[in-house]
């Protein structure tokens, strides 16, 4: 099991070749997450909105594509899917896309259900993500 952790403006991966390095939507929220599954998300978007949240799905990073999703058999273009944008800056999707792309993880962040990611394909918004955790 791999640990990404985003905190104070730092990841800090215990188990591989990654260096530190700052995370620049980072944020020193001491909120206590709640854990949601993808499908309640879904479901009650509202009833999250705003609120530190804790996700487990399949993970992909890349430029205009960084999302968690609930399998990673979906097809990303369906927008029935439960899937959700991960708010990063192009510069750490750089720096994360080698090591952490197209892995189960649970992400750490506030939820916004009014930001839909790149051409409105998600149905909301993980940001200000403080904890990636690989499985």
């Amino acid at each position: 099991m791999i640990f990404v952790f985003i905190s104070n403006c730092t990841i800090l991966n215990a188990q591989s070749a990654l260096d530190q390095f700052n995370i620049e939507n980072a944020n020193n929220s001491t909120e206590k997450p709640i854990k949601v599954s993808l499908r309640k998300l879904y479901n009650n978007p509202e009833k999250y909105n705003g609120k530190v949240i804790s996700v487990t799905g399949f993970m992909i990073i890349e430029f205009e594509g960084t999302a968690i999703y609930d399998t990673k058999n979906r097809n990303r273009k369906n927008k029935t899917n439960l899937k959700y944008w991960l708010m990063m800056s192009k510069k750490d999707i750089h720096k994360l896309e080698g090591e952490c792309t197209h892995k189960y993880a649970t992400v750490i962040g506030q939820f916004n259900r009014n930001i839909k990611g790149h051409f409105g394909m998600f149905n909301g918004c993980i940001m200000n993500i403080r904890n990636i955790e690989l499985k």
